[in-house]
């Protein structure tokens, strides 16, 4: 089996795309604010409440291209509750139809860059935030109504676009961390989830064990009767697999015919046990390793030995096959 290798997020040159996308929001917004500052619909327009906004966005952009990379997620949704700010500070201000405009395609950018990036609770306190700047602006504009009906759309066009973007960006995450074939997690999706187990504290001061698992044959029934027939050898496997698991426990196909399965809190005798009751009612032939965490072992280490155990049991297997044909002759 290969080892797992941590992921990377793609970048954008020197910069995450979260951290890019935001920048290129932020300074987007502050070129079209300098542009209000500059060249006013009308004469009442807040052209200095445009100016020092957009000065402190083309800050803020500046500082995400320069060290974006050393802030924390927390502090990119800082800045863009800063963005959320100047939503509230431009519609409370505006005196036409162009500051409601831009100051709600703020409320949009935002609200799908949050939901791009982060989990439904940060969307939720999102939306709870650009609520509260709707309702200080109306409040505070001198044509409350007017502010309300520019806003509403605005709003309402997030909320949706949100929806859209969370159920889109769910199913892709799904496929890219999930084995088509048989819906347990892939290389990947073990990997992330490997990597949040290993973060949590009750991880760290817990037994765990790792199950390696291969199928036996798998190439003969592809050569044989097909590979609709390998195909429904997994499928069935990883039935029993996801059967067999406890809540806790992860289960992946990491390669053709090779499996992993997580336990939570189970010794070495523990994992040993529940394999050998999975492997007793088993309507397909597999061989496994079992390998109890070090204290402070890495994880690439660990499935290496569950890994080199497996092997050793398949080996084991298949000697005990062949002596029979060699007694005989």
């Amino acid at each position: 089996m290969k080892s797992l290798g941590r992921s990377r997020s793609v970048p954008f040159g020197p910069l995450s795309a979260r951290t890019w996308i935001l920048a290129l929001l932020d300074g987007t917004s502050a070129v079209v604010l300098a542009a209000m500052t500059a060249a006013p619909l009308t004469r009442s327009a807040p052209t200095h409440l445009y100016a020092l906004c957009g000065g402190l966005l083309a800050v803020i952009t500046v500082v995400l291209l320069t060290v974006g990379e050393r802030l924390g997620p927390r502090a990119l949704l800082a800045f863009a509750a800063v963005r959320i700010a100047v939503v509230a500070a431009t519609l409370s201000a505006a005196t036409s139809g162009s500051g409601g405009l831009f100051a709600g395609v703020g409320l949009v950018w935002v609200a799908l860059w949050v939901t791009g990036f982060y989990p439904r609770r940060a969307v939720l306190w999102m939306f709870l935030g650009e609520i509260t700047a709707v309702v200080y602006a109306v409040a505070m504009n001198p044509e409350p109504l007017r502010v309300a009906l520019d806003a509403l759309p605005m709003i309402s066009c997030a909320v949706l676009l949100s929806i859209l973007m969370a159920q889109a960006v769910g199913n892709l995450r799904h496929e890219a961390r999930h084995d088509e074939l048989t819906g347990l997690m892939n290389r990947r999706g073990l990997d992330q989830a490997m990597r949040q187990l290993a973060t949590s504290r009750r991880f760290a001061a817990a037994t765990h064990s790792l199950v390696a698992m291969d199928l036996d044959g798998l190439k003969l029934v592809n050569d044989h009767a097909g590979h609709l027939a390998g195909d429904q050898m997994l499928i069935t496997f990883a039935t029993e697999l996801q059967t067999a698991a406890r809540g806790v426990d992860l289960t992946a196909r990491v390669g053709g015919d090779e499996f992993i399965a997580i336990l939570p809190g189970l010794s070495a005798a523990e994992a040993v046990a529940w394999a050998e009751r999975l492997h007793a009612t088993s309507g397909v032939a597999w061989s496994y390793g079992v390998a109890e965490r070090g204290s402070g072992e890495e994880l690439e280490a660990w499935l290496h030995r569950a890994d080199t155990l497996m092997y050793a049991a398949k080996t084991a297997t298949r000697a005990a096959r062949v002596k029979p044909a060699a007694a005989l002759a």
